[in-house]
């Protein structure tokens, strides 16, 4: 991100929560005690409601300042270049994400043809239990930050991106003809290939989406019903695999097997290997040299 998006982040005091920074959107899972903030917003922000706000007070480009209950599940929407005051008289638990002008505008071509738009903000208390869905999902990757959240953050912000798109902005969606089924034979053929081929890559949900020529939220539907896995899921099972035979069949060190396998670090994969198969990649390699020298043994003998 340029150094004006960056000031969001720097806007918000750090002793509030976590912070992230990816390309073209940031996150922040805040615990906030009764405060007040002011400023203009460089990025689209949605702010969802953790628990619930009595008496919160928001002006958006106004002297004037709505005042009501915010229960949980509530969403706010401030658009770029919004100037923004709000107050919260009592302790604030929250999920925010924020959207760079260029990210939206990409993510509403890729979805709807069409770039052009703006979001509408929303009144106090304006409560969206799918926005909830995806908030909490967002802070549960953002508190197991060994688990792989890179990848989930990604495909998370692009879903709640195009729900805020499809629900709460101007732009004139196209109309969806395709059946409501998994995908093709030959698009899932050609979308597992893709996969494989950049197993070590960054993956995100625009750039599989867009080798299935769908957009990224029937993409996603699609793939769940084809695999009974999201592509986030689908995408660190393979991971996992073909770390496991890199672990097992060649003498590569660790760090590089992680690295060729896609994950960030050699921590990521043996946090995501224990969670799932209760082994980590040391435990793998270092049977594999048991049982090599076992059998060197018995050839002795």
């Amino acid at each position: 991100m340029n150094e004006k998006n960056k000031l969001l982040i720097d806007l918000i005091p750090d002793e509030w929560g976590s912070k992230l920074e990816r390309d073209g959107f940031a996150v922040v899972n805040t615990h906030a005690p009764p405060a007040d903030i002011q400023f203009t917003s460089p990025m689209h922000v949605a702010l969802v409601m953790l628990s619930a706000q009595p008496d919160r007070q928001v002006a958006l480009n106004s002297d004037r300042r709505q005042t009501g209950l915010a229960p949980v599940g509530s969403l706010e929407l401030f658009p770029r270049g919004s100037d923004l005051f709000a107050l919260w008289p009592t302790e604030k638990q929250s999920v925010l994400i924020a959207f760079t002008d260029d990210h939206l505008k990409q993510l509403a071509g890729e979805e709807f043809d069409n770039d052009t738009f703006s979001l509408r903000p929303l009144s106090i208390g304006s409560i969206d239990r799918d926005a909830l869905e995806f908030a909490k999902r967002i802070k549960r990757e953002i508190e197991n930050s060994e688990l792989g959240h890179v990848d989930s953050l990604n495909a998370l912000a692009t879903l709640l991106g195009v729900h805020m798109l499809r629900n709460y902005s101007t732009i004139q969606t196209r109309t969806e003809l395709r059946s409501q089924g998994g995908l093709t034979p030959n698009t899932w053929r050609r979308v597992h290939d893709f996969i494989r081929g950049n197993l070590s890559e960054k993956l995100t949900l625009v750039e599989m989406a867009r080798e299935a020529r769908l957009s990224p939220s029937y993409f996603s539907r699609a793939f769940l019903k084809t695999t009974g896995q999201s592509p986030h899921q689908f995408v660190i099972a393979l991971r996992l695999a073909q770390a496991k035979h890199m672990i097992t069949e060649t003498n590569e060190p660790l760090e590089a097997i992680a690295r060729a396998t896609g994950f960030s670090k050699h921590s990521h994969l043996t946090a995501l290997m224990r969670r799932k198969w209760n082994v980590t990649p040391s435990d793998l390699r270092r049977d594999r040299d048991d049982i090599a020298a076992s059998g060197e043994s018995e050839g002795d003998a």
